[in-house]
């Protein structure tokens, strides 16, 4: 092992150019695949179809006719409790009633509440503006 160790570093010094070469030519090929390169960064293909993790995910995206999940994490720093005091538990919920599906265009497929049930439309919908 020492002696394949001596061989590598008295050729590279030797052969310098050739080794800059080299390590170049290397990098170029590489390079060359990267436009090849697709990133898929969504968590849910990083799971087999069969897990069940991901069976419950797709159960409960079709049940409520959702199409994307958006998962919000919220930091208070200032009051000893964190996010567990009135003030930022009210924000809360300010901002979970504003993020309801409020019936755009992606939306038009669900169905409409009947009876007592109502849905108050906050921002009101877009094509009402």
């Amino acid at each position: 092992m020492n002696g394949l160790k001596r061989f590598l570093i008295n050729a590279a010094i030797i052969h310098a150019k050739k080794v800059a070469l080299l390590i170049l030519a290397a990098t170029l090929a590489a390079a060359a695949f990267f436009p090849r390169v697709v990133m898929d960064t969504d968590p849910e293909n990083m799971l087999k179809t069969t897990e069940p993790a991901r069976l419950f995910n797709d159960e409960t995206k079709k049940n409520f006719a959702l199409s994307e999940i958006v998962i919000v994490g919220i930091v208070n720093e200032e009051d000893p409790d964190g996010v567990f005091n009135p003030a930022t538990l009210s924000k809360i919920h300010t901002l979970t009633r504003f993020a309801k599906p409020s019936g755009g265009p992606m939306n038009q497929t669900r169905p409409q509440p009947t009876g007592s049930l109502q849905q108050t439309l906050w921002p009101p919908p877009w094509w009402t503006t």
